[in-house]
């Protein structure tokens, strides 16, 4: 299998996961998922503009040694996320 597969499989299965779950519940501590980006290159946000598809996923810290691309993916993920160059 081949990421790029592998990727659209765990997106689509969660987005039907959580499209099963009651829009008037509060999400616990288990029913969120943070994440961590490694990489902010065209692969690298092509994943994570997946991610921010699928509720109850947050990016909370990104990792880039290219400067540019580690401030473009916090900028991208928001003022809480984490931002990291090794």
């Amino acid at each position: 299998m081949e990421r790029r597969q592998f990727i659209q499989r765990v997106a689509s299965t969660a987005l039907v996961s959580a499209t099963a779950l009651s829009g008037a519940r509060i999400l616990g501590a288990n029913d969120r998922v943070n994440v961590g980006l490694i990489g902010w290159g065209g692969r690298g946000r092509g994943d994570a503009n997946l991610l921010r598809q699928v509720s109850g996923v947050k990016v909370v810290a990104v990792c880039d040694v290219y400067e540019p691309h580690a401030e473009a993916a916090k900028a991208w993920a928001g003022s809480r996320c984490r931002s990291y160059g090794d």
